[in-house]
């Protein structure tokens, strides 16, 4: 059987199997939820099953159709296996868990198990067959809309209007950006992770600060408050990291005192944005554990009122939202670590969780610091929220990130393409 990857390949960056693939990405982050709604029931209550897909799962079912047609896709399964084996792992663990949960508990409440996370693994591992020039075009498809989605969130917080708003119809105190991530705590957990991955480009260090500085200031609109916490302590880390390693090298010294130096002007654009157009007031307006803090502590009480039976198999979405909104008084549970065990129950949630942990510390540990730093960021904003329990687009985006940038040891020069000669 023909190779599926080929090194001297290169000059065919547009092979049908990349478009396709491409394809798929750019769809899968430009529609979201709030989007899918208008023309189908993906999040909203009711509905056909299919509309609970979302549509760039379908393409991708027939990019995967494509390459068991095309005899690729055992080549595909032992690449994966030996450079990255972690990702494949946790696309059958979150199959298997996705299996048994639905044979228990039926299909309500499970849609996130296939948009979030099968679907992450299973396009990860279909990207990683991707030659490094392929994979460089879909990492900065993935940075320049994250990009986009800042620039409208920022016009959206300056004229206080959505302009496709957000499916979870929460109430807002004050007005918070979705552009076209959604929730505004999605948009942090992708604009605050991906923000790290921008130094892992070739791109020139002007367009870095123009970037990251857009990043940056979107975050304040998003009103993510551990996000931006989080960002700040992991930004300090990462320079501070890159500077005293590098510093003998002249172009990483150069880059990094830029970014030094540049801190005290963002600090001071910060405060204009904060006083004259109040972006990113809710932020500095709050306490740390005012009412919505507490509430991220109050749900950890939700434990003493389930039998023990039900922690270790689960229960319905159902049965969760109205022990939390009778019992505890909160309209969400803002933790998906605490959803993942009510949901699947301690052992899955346990086995899914540790597989996740896993996959993000393999793909990221023999890379560089920003990747390291950027991986981190997510896992720990991720823990503030409840992304990872809901259809969301946050973990695609990250894995791609890392598989895009992941090259194994001793590979530097290696060059995978899919192909259909």
């Amino acid at each position: 059987m023909e190779s599926l990857y080929k090194k001297d390949c290169d000059t065919q960056t547009l092979t049908p199997f990349f478009i396709l693939i491409w394809l798929t990405v750019f769809l899968r982050i430009s529609l979201g939820n709030a989007l899918l709604n208008h023309f189908m029931s993906y999040t909203l209550p009711g509905g056909m099953l299919f509309e609970k897909i979302h549509p760039a799962i379908y393409l991708l079912t027939i990019v995967i159709i494509l390459l068991l047609f095309y005899g690729k896709i055992t080549d595909l399964v032992r690449l994966c296996w030996q450079d990255v084996n972690p990702l494949l792992q946790f696309f059958l663990i979150s199959f298997i868990v996705t299996i048994i949960s639905v044979a228990l508990k039926g299909t309500s409440g499970m849609g996130y198990l296939v948009n979030t996370h099968i679907s992450a693994a299973a396009l990860g591992i279909v990207t990683y067959g991707c030659s490094l020039k392929q994979k460089k075009i879909i990492k900065s498809t993935i940075l320049i809309f994250i990009f986009i989605n800042s620039l409208l969130a920022i016009g959206e917080f300056l004229f206080q209007q959505y302009l496709i708003g957000y499916a979870e119809q929460e109430t807002m105190f004050t007005f918070r950006s979705a552009a076209f991530f959604g929730h505004p705590l999605n948009n942090s957990l992708i604009t605050g992770s991906a923000l790290f991955f921008l130094f892992t480009t070739q791109w020139s260090t002007r367009t870095k600060f123009l970037i990251s500085s857009c990043y940056a200031v979107s975050l304040l609109c998003y009103g993510g408050r551990m996000a931006s916490i989080i960002c700040v302590i992991s930004m300090i880390i990462f320079v501070l990291v890159r500077f005293f390693r590098d510093f003998r090298e002249k172009p990483q010294f150069l880059e990094i005192s830029i970014f030094i130096f540049g801190v005290p002007l963002l600090v001071l654009i910060g405060i204009v944005l904060v006083h004259d157009f109040g972006i990113g007031a809710r932020i500095f307006e709050r306490e740390l554990l005012d009412q919505s803090g507490m509430a991220r502590i109050k749900l950890f009480s939700i434990f003493s009122y389930i039998p023990i039976g039900t922690l270790f198999t689960g229960m319905p979405m159902a049965d969760i939202e109205w022990l939390s909104l009778s019992v505890l008084n909160l309209p969400i549970i803002e933790n998906f670590w605490v959803l993942f065990i009510l949901m699947l129950g301690l052992p899955a949630a346990l086995l899914l969780g540790g597989f996740l942990i896993r996959m993000l510390w393999q793909l990221c540990i023999h890379q560089q610091t920003a990747s390291k730093v950027g991986a981190l960021a997510f896992l720990l904003i991720a823990s503030s929220n409840n992304s990872l329990a809901a259809k969301s687009v946050s973990l695609t985006i990250i894995i791609l990130l890392l598989v895009t940038t992941f090259t194994p040891i001793g590979q530097d020069a290696k060059s995978l393409i899919l192909s259909t000669d």
